[in-house]
């Protein structure tokens, strides 16, 4: 298994050299086929002192969004080039500017969504609506962060496992990925006892699971009674120097706009590393 058809979501220029550097050595290790995804929201329509609509306005937004486009479509283009791969290229506009709701249809028929991790230091009216991709899509979704250097290779990847079916379903999503790393670690904060496996013993399933892929697989177990297991996780990354990290993505039902579980919210929002999640 292999991800043969990868979409990429750029928000602007800038994001496709931090996107590419991370994906694009794997995706031709895969042979994989690359879509690129760009949204400029659509100009809004400003009226003159006289009530007129200003068309000079509108010529202008319309023409700094096509430049963005234009520009996205070549910086992508040059950054995968020294690959040897191509891209589909694919523009939208919406009202919103929002990438993600454009790409969605996209990302039904692909195998891997890749996008940046949210920079809030960027100003700029385009941008990527992380959690759409996440909760709509139905894909895997490899999260780039916005700081670091991208790995040469994988070497460790860890997993956080907590036995639910968002992790489960975000184990089996990353295969390919898993199956490029020297290492993987299951990655366990305070297991319970269930009908099924002991604490114990949690995580040792799965283990055997992955070892039949080929994978080289060991099982860690911490436990955390006044720590939170978002800083669990981010500790272990760090001490474990982990290139890729595996989990499940988990939000609570939304009146407005949805509410992201603990541990994923703060994941999110700090980025340790390269970062594949499913819902």
């Amino acid at each position: 298994m292999t991800y043969k058809t990868v979409l990429v979501v750029l928000s602007k220029p800038e994001d496709a050299n931090r996107l590419f550097s991370y994906i694009a050595p794997l995706a031709t290790k895969w042979d994989a086929h690359m879509i690129g995804v760009h949204s400029e929201p659509s100009p809004a329509v400003f009226a003159t002192p006289e009530g007129f609509p200003d068309a000079t306005y509108l010529d202008l937004a319309l023409q700094k969004s096509r430049e963005r486009a234009a520009s996205c479509k070549a910086t992508a283009e040059k950054e995968l080039k020294p690959y040897g791969l191509e891209i589909e290229w694919r523009n939208f506009e919406n009202d919103s500017g929002d990438n993600a709701r454009t790409a969605l249809s996209s990302a039904y028929r692909s195998d891997l969504v890749v996008a940046m991790q949210r920079d809030p230091s960027s100003e700029t009216d385009t941008f990527t609506r992380v959690e759409t991709l996440l909760f709509d899509s139905g894909r895997p979704v490899l999260l780039v962060p916005f700081a670091g250097s991208p790995p040469a290779t994988i070497k460790r990847a860890l997993i956080a496992w907590n036995g639910r079916r968002e992790a489960a379903r975000a184990v089996f999503d990353a295969l390919p990925l898993l199956k490029e790393a020297k290492e993987t670690e299951i990655f366990i904060v305070d297991p319970k006892d269930t009908r099924d496996q002991s604490a114990p013993y949690a995580g040792s399933e799965l283990a055997a699971t992955l070892s039949r892929h080929g994978l080289k697989v060991s099982v860690e177990i911490e436990r955390a009674p006044d720590v939170s297991v978002a800083a669990m996780i981010e500790n272990r990354v760090a001490e474990t120097g982990v290139d890729l990290l595996v989990m499940g993505a988990y939000g609570h039902s939304r009146l407005r706009e949805l509410v992201f579980g603990g541990a994923t919210r703060t994941i999110l929002q700090s980025m340790p590393s390269m970062t594949l999640m499913s819902h």
